[in-house]
This record gives C-alpha cells, structure tokens and sequence, in this order.
C-alpha cells in the first residue's frame, strides 16, 4: 500500500496568497487611476450609449458615425443640463466672497 501525498498549499498558505494579490492588485489600481478611471468612465459611456447607436442606426438608417455622434451630444445635453440646474449660474455671486472697502479687488476702487 502507497501513500500519496501531495504539495498542494494549505489553507493559510491558500489564504495569504489570495490576500496578498488582492492588496497588490489595490496597489496596482491606486497607482494607477489616472488611467483606469477615464477607462472605465468611457467604457460606461460606450455601454450607456450602445442602445441609442443601435437604435439609430437600425430605425432610421443613421450611419453609425453619425448615430455615435447624436448620442454623444445628447449625453453632453443631458449632464450638462444636470450640472447647470444643480448650481444655476447666479448662485454663484452668492458663493464669491464680497468686496470691502480697502480690499484689493477687481472692480473696486
């Protein structure tokens, strides 16, 4: 009768390997986010915006430069329209600090 063994790792081995690559990974990712934050921000574009291109080119036989041309602008309106009614432009003189008398300030005298 044979005794098998194996090499396999044990489970505290298993264990800090797996917790080790998910803090390299995390390094990775803090490192660098300058680039993988525009990334994954175009890729949840690309996939927001796939059915308004899909529905433009199949509906009304918009090429699909054009279709992906519409669609970025109504995206652009739209989170444009957010921001400009999040904080209208006139409430910003609210929020800029005021002049006073002896101050160096543009427009003052």
């Amino acid at each position: 009768m044979e005794i098998k063994t194996t090499n396999a790792p044990s489970g505290i081995v298993k264990f800090s390997l797996v917790l080790f690559c998910i803090a390299l990974l995390m390094a990775a990712i803090y490192i660098g986010q300058q680039i993988i934050v525009p990334l994954l921000l175009a890729l949840l574009f690309a996939i927001l915006l796939n059915p308004i291109v899909s529905f433009l080119n199949k509906r009304w036989n918009v090429p699909n430069v054009v279709a992906v041309l519409i669609s970025c602008i109504i995206l652009f309106a739209f989170v444009g329209g957010i921001l400009l009614f999040q904080n209208p432009v006139g409430s910003t003189a609210a929020v800029r600090p005021q002049c006073k008398k002896g101050d160096l300030c543009a427009g003052h005298s």
